[in-house]
């Protein structure tokens, strides 16, 4: 068995709308929410950089908010 070493926590909702990557409206999204909840450091890579207009492919475990890292970007506009 190999155990994996939980995923590092970055930045937060608030964090990346105070930093300008998310608009201010993109806070009251349900998917968003809580905003004082901290991301996986590859979802705010990967939200930084699909908001900065880049192409991104993201490989990670089951359940580590891949799905969150393309969808929150589209939805936030």
């Amino acid at each position: 068995l190999h155990g994996l070493a939980p995923y590092v926590r970055d930045a937060t909702v608030s964090d990346l709308v105070r930093r300008g990557v998310f608009p201010p409206d993109a806070a009251r999204l349900p998917l968003l929410t809580p905003t004082d909840r901290p991301l996986y450091r590859h979802q705010v890579r990967a939200i930084e950089r699909l908001r900065a207009g880049r192409n991104v492919a993201v490989s990670s475990g089951t359940g580590s908010g891949k799905t969150l890292s393309f969808l929150a970007p589209i939805l936030a506009g």
